[in-house]
């Protein structure tokens, strides 16, 4: 997701808990992503006031806590624009707020060496900003489980390198040639084995947050399951619902693996994260069969994705309501559409 030019970094963090979904079809969005899109406008545009005001009112929506609309990455946005606009009460303002939460960490490399914040430089404050958040980010890595860090960052790696291979193979040689279905053989094995080691890790019910294993181990357990047949994702629904609410798992995910399990048993997806691509050339079509296709951004916005036309624009496709109500029907006549010819392998 690109919120803004700078995009420092492309994370979604957890929501206390996830909302059900019959309680928020009749709901507006909270305007975040609208904020978000107005502000990243205002940026390009180099008006910096603007950027800042907006950026920051929708930082400003998320309490600054851990959730799906991140509200870290709209906060680094708008101290970036108050720097640029040469405001540098409002962008350390903007710092201050999250400096010692642990989520803000992430952006610390990218802070030092962001030429957005060449104007703070000089002014006592940005040292002292810097050195806050350093120590939390040296806190919470101190504290974090370096066993299964480590476990989890070469589950992770085999997972990605194996597959990247494998849709390698798919566009040089075909999605049904026998290098491609030799690699995705390969794949299915390795995640045979890298399902065992998750099993053994969360247990009956012990999702490890991201303070314990950080933000990549955090996401390596759900692509995992993310990965693994049916039956194991249906065993999995109820404990990664449970970590959800206790911020223990990002909503972003398990509205991915709610929408795998739901085509994968026949039904229709709920948060359009599914999107069907032809196996033989790669290329995204539409999105997986979706319900209630009107008020799926109300659905999305609640678990942190952005908006279905800016998630279909980064696949190359275009979002229009009724003109996929209408080619779902027609395809819906024909064939079921199969879970396999998802994008979401990854």
């Amino acid at each position: 997701m690109k919120t803004i030019k700078i995009n420092k970094v492309i994370f979604l963090l957890a929501l206390s808990i996830i909302i059900g979904i019959n309680t928020i079809k009749a709901q507006e969005t909270t305007g975040f992503f609208e904020l978000v899109k107005k502000g990243t406008a205002s940026y390009d545009n180099k008006d910096y006031v603007n950027a800042g005001k907006l950026l920051s009112k929708a930082a400003d929506l998320t309490q600054y806590k851990p959730g799906g609309a991140d509200g870290f990455n709209a906060a680094y946005n708008a101290a970036c624009s108050w720097s640029l606009a040469n405001d540098l009460d409002k962008a350390f303002e903007q710092l201050n707020k999250v400096a010692d939460n642990v989520f803000f960490t992430n952006y610390y490399d990218q802070m030092l060496k962001d030429s957005d914040f060449k104007n703070l430089y000089q002014d006592s404050r940005w040292k002292k900003i810097c050195e806050r958040i350093n120590n939390t980010k040296i806190r919470f890595e101190a504290n974090l489980n370096k066993t299964l860090v480590k476990e989890l960052d070469s589950i992770r790696q085999n997972d990605q390198a194996d597959r990247l291979k494998a849709l390698e193979y798919e566009k040089k040689y075909g999605g049904q040639s026998d290098e491609a279905k030799g690699q995705w053989k390969i794949v299915e094995e390795k995640d045979k084995k890298d399902l065992e080691k998750v099993k053994a890790i969360v247990g009956e019910d012990h999702w490890p947050g991201v303070k314990e294993v950080g933000f990549d181990g955090n996401q390596t357990i759900f692509l995992v399951i993310q990965h693994a047949d049916l039956k194991t994702q249906l065993e999995f629904l109820p404990i990664m619902q449970s970590a959800v609410s206790k911020g223990n798992a990002m909503p972003k995910d398990y509205a991915y693996l709610v929408d795998r399990v739901s085509l994968r048993q026949g039904k229709k997806q709920v948060y359009g994260s599914q999107l069907v691509r032809d196996g033989k050339t790669g290329k995204m079509l539409y999105p997986a069969p979706l319900i209630d296709p009107e008020t799926v951004d109300v659905r999305r916005e609640q678990v942190g994705l952005e908006p279905m036309a800016t998630y279909l624009q980064q696949n190359g496709l275009d979002w229009n309501v009724e003109n996929y109500k209408a080619m779902l029907a027609e395809k819906e006549k024909k064939a079921k559409i199969s879970i396999r010819n998802s994008v979401n392998k990854f």
